[in-house]
């Protein structure tokens, strides 16, 4: 036993925590909560918590360019879409208020698609 490394109880507790806070917030995405910055977040934390054992601090920067990466993603296509579909930089314009606005409100689940559609209907406004 004396070169046993098993996981601790506490350790293990600590992983566990982490998957149900990973599927907490992937589940919070679709409801336009901020799940992907909670997902990095908790990263951190097990990180921070195990002095980079269980976690290397790498896998946590990693996480979090790909977090950005997707909410650039998100922004640009609801951009995209709008001038797409015929709409102005006004009309992106306001479709990128209305994205932040859903965000920040939590109203929606399909808060790109609303953008989209406050944008184009903003172009119609605008003409």
């Amino acid at each position: 036993m004396g070169g046993d490394r098993g996981v601790t109880a506490a350790a293990g507790a600590g992983i566990v925590l982490f998957f149900v806070v990973q599927f907490a917030a992937l589940m919070m995405i679709p409801l336009a909560l901020p799940g992907t910055f909670l997902q990095v977040a908790a990263a951190a934390v097990l990180a921070l918590v195990s002095s980079g054992t269980l976690l290397a601090w790498g896998w946590v920067g990693v996480f979090l360019v790909l977090a950005l990466v997707g909410e650039l993603v998100e922004f640009l296509s609801g951009q995209w879409g709008t001038r797409r579909f015929g709409g102005s930089r006004r009309a992106a314009s306001v479709a990128l208020l209305a994205n932040f606005s859903a965000q920040r409100r939590h109203l929606s689940a399909m808060r790109s698609h609303v953008a989209l559609l406050c944008g184009s209907r903003a172009n119609f406004a605008i003409r």
